[in-house]
């Protein structure tokens, strides 16, 4: 059951745009109490969930405004031709 105060909760996190911890702020709260974090543990791994989700969506746009034909990455490189590029230098 909602309550007031997580309702707006919600609605405050909706405004700032704040995906991931609308997602998961329960969820972590719950984990937090057998865990032992403190309010300060707690709010680090909001924080960082919510700064790893943005990471990895700004590097999905920029990949995906670089129009790139064929998306490949370094473990799918053929190290075998040409000879004569250095993997270590690469």
């Amino acid at each position: 059951m909602k309550t007031k105060s997580s309702t707006a909760l919600i609605d405050q996190l909706d405004y700032l745009k704040l995906p991931f911890i609308k997602a998961h702020h329960s969820e972590l709260a719950r984990e937090a109490g057998p865990q032992n974090w403190d309010h300060q543990e707690y709010l680090r791994r909001l924080v960082d969930g919510e700064f790893s989700q943005r990471q990895q969506r700004c590097i999905e746009r920029r990949i995906k405004a670089a129009r790139f034909p064929v998306l490949k990455t370094l473990e799918q490189f053929r190290w075998d031709w040409p000879k004569k590029i250095n993997r270590l230098q690469v």
